[in-house]
C-alpha cells in the first residue's frame, strides 16, 4: 500500500506519517537483530568497532525519527505540528506511556551533538566495545569516565553521556521489545483502517 502515489488530504495525512514509524521500526529492528547477532568476519565493515556503531547509529537515527512523528514536542510552539503529533497517535491509538524507550530523544541527542560533547568533556573517549573478558578496571575506566559511545555485546546495553555529563543507559532488548510491539499493534492499525 505504501509503495504507490497517494494524494495526501487531511482526513488521510497520519497514514504518511505512521508510514515513516513503520519503516523506521523495521530499520532499527534489522541493526539491532545485527547487533545481537555479531558476526566473526567483519569485510565491509573494516572491523567490529564500524559494524556494531555503524548499527548503532542506524538504531539511533531510526528512534530519533520515530519521536520526531509521534512525540515531537520541540514544534509545540507551533500549532499544526502539535495538532498533527497529537492526531497521528489518536488515529492509531499509540499510548506514549507504553514506549518509554522509543520516545526517549536522549540517547539519539547524545549521538548526534558528539562535537558538542568533545568540548563539554575536554577529553573523551569513543566506541568501546564491553564483553565478558573486559577486565574490571578497563571496564570501571570506560564506565566511570564520559565517553561518547559504548556497548556492552554481553549483556546488550549501551552507554553514552547526556550533555551535562550524566551517564545514561540504554537495554537493547528491552528497546527491541518495544519496537516489535509497537509494531505490531501499527499493523494491526493498518489492516483495521483499510477494511
Amino acid at each position: 500500500m505504501f509503495n504507490r502515489k497517494i494524494e495526501i488530504t487531511k482526513e488521510n495525512e497520519s497514514i504518511l506519517f505512521i508510514n515513516a514509524v513503520v519503516e523506521n521500526l523495521r530499520y532499527a529492528i534489522i541493526s539491532l537483530d545485527a547487533i545481537f547477532n555479531g558476526r566473526d568476519e567483519f569485510g565491509d565493515y573494516y572491523d567490529e568497532h564500524t559494524y556494531y556503531f555503524f548499527h548503532m547509529q542506524s538504531v539511533l537515527t531510526a528512534q530519533g525519527n520515530i519521536y520526531n512523528v509521534l512525540f515531537n514536542d520541540y514544534f509545540g510552539r507551533r500549532q499544526i505540528s502539535r495538532e498533527r503529533v497529537r492526531k497521528v497517535r489518536e488515529d492509531f491509538g499509540i499510548d506514549l506511556k507504553k514506549y518509554p524507550l522509543v520516545g526517549n530523544k536522549k540517547f539519539r541527542n547524545s549521538n548526534a551533538h558528539f562535537d558538542e560533547r568533545y568540548y563539554e568533556f575536554n577529553g573523551v573517549g569513543d566506541m568501546n566495545i564491553l564483553r565478558a573478558d573486559t577486565t574490571k578496571e578497563e571496564r570501571k575506566q570506560i564506565l566511570d569516565t564520559p565517553h561518547l559511545r559504548t556497548i556492552d555485546i554481553d549483556k546488550w546495553m549501551y552507554y553514552s553521556y547526556d550533555a551535562r555529563g550524566n551517564q545514561i543507559v540504554l537495554d537493547l532488548q528491552e528497546l527491541r521489545t518495544e519496537m516489535y510491539e509497537m509494531l505490531s499493534e501499527l499493523c494491526l492499525c493498518d489492516i483495521r483502517k483499510e477494511n
